[in-house]
């Protein structure tokens, strides 16, 4: 669900960043859950120095602060501030640690994706109401892995949501495009229903979910109500709320926004299900597939490209241009042009989107493990529902590459991400790839290409993938792609040793955390 969605204008949401030093350790295996949320815009300058004190003055409205540094695994690590200690920390760049040594082994967590130094976006500062109770008013900000400022460093600059962001500024300075995009979150949510079953039964103890029917919410709508009323007042731009086709299924989404603010969305929006739904006996799990029935839980990635047809574009950094008139094809929309729709084609898709599907396709195998990134994901590859091949067709649910287009609208929903994925990481792996298509102007395949390569079924194989495109592994960066390739090893070391392929053994390891 996600009507014409993209042709939306945005909040602008300047970029104000602040590098703070992490100490070289690694983070804490304990998983402690603070709940964020996304969303607090200030307004658009031109002068640095002035959104720099704006954002610092914004501080005043908070007793405390959340920092959140998301690992590659997409799990977040927190670490709390006073609002004085945070100014403090942004003057004058002190060291912050985010825990202590985790184990070598963790399944979770991994050491370099929390070393070196932590950059706090204090653009993405928005209050926390799940947090902000008796009295108490917390805010969160988002941080991410900054490369290291000293030459000839050794270090690797391990971050997913940096790695989003500097294909962000790819797309921008080399094409003059900006990216919106929308993830689709499906999870599943169980209850305590008894003293043998506790958090173990989906929810309403059901078997099956009636598709997008209020009337499966058990006659707890107002644990929903309140839920999504905590998310938008948390700034997240919450599109719907409805029930899916597996027992205790849900699905949320988001209105399009633009650049890292999509992905923030959903790491936010994690940590608020988990709270609010918590308060009611509910635990939501994102593990793809945490039953071995029915249908599985999906991260689909809705996204197109725009330029702006003013010369200015709301929501990129200061305000720069990236485009001063429009291109033949593109479609105004406000102040925005649509550059994956072309009203004269009989499909609607410009030659922009053409290219960028074939870049997509062309290195689909390739998105497959950082996509579906655990041994746990395996199981929905082997859903109907999910794609088998690297192909494109207009509103058909079996392809990878699903367009939809109606009227003066046109965007990709990417149906191969699972929602164990790191939404950062499925972010700059697409970007990547469709600017791959874009530089080498690559011919795309006819919609529903049954020779279409085969999307991987293992985690073996969606290794063997990754390793062997180098195009990709260079857009990304060696060190990144290596840190990846080296966190999914340990899970495939320890199949046999630690029972890894067993489901029970899975849910011990991702359930509450993933």
């Amino acid at each position: 669900m996600f009507p014409q969605g993209h042709i939306r204008k945005q909040p602008a949401q300047p970029l104000s960043w602040y590098p703070i030093k992490t100490q070289q350790r690694t983070c804490a295996a304990v998983p402690v859950f603070f709940y964020g949320d996304a969303g607090c815009c200030f307004t658009m300058t031109n002068n640095r120095a002035q959104a720099q004190q704006l954002h610092l003055d914004s501080l005043n409205n908070y007793d405390s602060v959340q920092l959140s540094l998301t690992c590659l695994s997409g799990v977040d690590r927190h670490l709390v501030v006073t609002r004085d200690r945070l100014k403090d920390l942004l003057v004058k760049k002190d060291a912050v640690n985010f825990g202590s040594d985790i184990p070598q082994n963790s399944l979770i967590f991994d050491s370099v994706s929390s070393c070196g130094a932590a950059t706090v976006d204090i653009s993405s500062l928005r209050p926390l109401p799940w947090l902000s109770t008796d009295g108490r008013r917390v805010g969160g900000a988002m941080c991410h892995i900054a490369p290291p400022t000293l030459k000839g460093s050794s270090l690797p600059c391990v971050s997913a949501r940096s790695a989003a962001l500097q294909q962000i500024a790819r797309l921008r300075e080399e094409f003059g495009l900006e990216i919106k995009s929308a993830f689709e979150m499906e999870f599943m949510i169980y209850e305590k229903f008894d003293d043998q079953r506790d958090g173990t039964v989906p929810f309403n103890d059901s078997t099956l979910c009636n598709y997008g029917r209020i009337d499966s919410w058990a006659g707890r709508e107002h644990c929903f109500f309140d839920t999504c009323q905590s998310l938008v007042r948390a700034g997240l731009p919450i599109e719907s709320l409805m029930t899916e086709m597996a027992a205790g299924q849900f699905e949320i989404t988001f209105k399009p926004q633009i650049g890292v603010a999509s992905p923030d969305s959903v790491i936010l929006a994690k940590e608020g299900l988990r709270k609010c739904l918590g308060i009611s006996g509910l635990t939501p799990t994102f593990m793809a597939s945490p039953s071995s029935e029915g249908h599985f839980n999906g991260f689909h990635l809705n996204h197109s490209l725009w330029r702006a047809a003013t010369g200015r574009f709301e929501g990129t950094n200061d305000g720069q241009a990236f485009g001063s008139s429009p291109v033949d094809g593109d479609v105004v929309k406000g102040d925005a042009l649509n550059a994956f729709l072309d009203s004269d084609d009989p499909l609607l898709l410009s030659a922009t989107a053409r290219h960028w599907l074939a870049g997509l396709i062309q290195h689909g195998p390739g998105l497959a493990l950082i996509s579906s990134p655990t041994l746990n994901c395996a199981r929905r590859l082997q859903d109907p529902l999910t794609p088998k091949r690297t192909n494109w067709a207009v509103e058909n649910r079996s392809a990878f590459l699903r367009i939809r287009n109606a009227k003066d609208n046109v965007y990709v929903e990417n149906r191969l991400p699972s929602s164990a994925s790191n939404p950062y990481l499925v972010l700059a792996s697409v970007l990547a790839a469709g600017m791959d298509g874009l530089r080498r102007q690559l011919e795309c395949p006819p919609p529903g290409d049954t020779h279409a390569q085969p999307i991987p079924t293992t985690l073996e194989e969606a290794v063997s993938c990754l390793q062997g495109d180098s195009l990709l592994t260079d857009a990304l960066g060696e060190d990144l792609v290596s840190a990846i390739l080296s966190h999914t090893r340990k899970s495939l070391g320890g199949k046999n040793c630690q029972h890894l392929e067993d489901l029970d053994r899975q849910r011990q390891i991702y359930f509450r955390y993933i």
